[in-house]
């Protein structure tokens, strides 16, 4: 599945119709994908995250969507074509 007018990008996505997250909880999920948890929990999704990132480049990721009493959709980001790795310039 391609996202529609992108730089080429493949997203796998995995949607439920359960529970949904509550909207404070999610706004702490998706600040937790960009930081390191040096306590080692809740390491899982960010880790996925931060390791397509290191790979592919700034562009591609994990992105977590959900509505509460509707659905939870978590969506990975990655390249259509997978050439050389990202590097990271010290630039940014």
């Amino acid at each position: 599945m391609a996202e529609e007018g992108a730089d080429h990008k493949v997203v796998l996505s995995v949607r439920d119709d359960g529970l949904g997250i509550p909207a404070g909880k999610l706004e702490e999920m998706r600040q937790r994908l960009n930081r390191y948890d040096e306590k080692g929990r809740h390491i899982g999704v960010a880790n996925v995250h931060q390791r397509v990132r290191l790979r592919y480049g700034r562009a591609y990721g994990v992105k977590i969507d959900s509505v509460e009493g509707e659905y939870t959709e978590v969506n990975i980001f990655l390249p259509e074509r997978c050439g050389e790795p990202y590097v990271q310039s010290d630039d940014h």
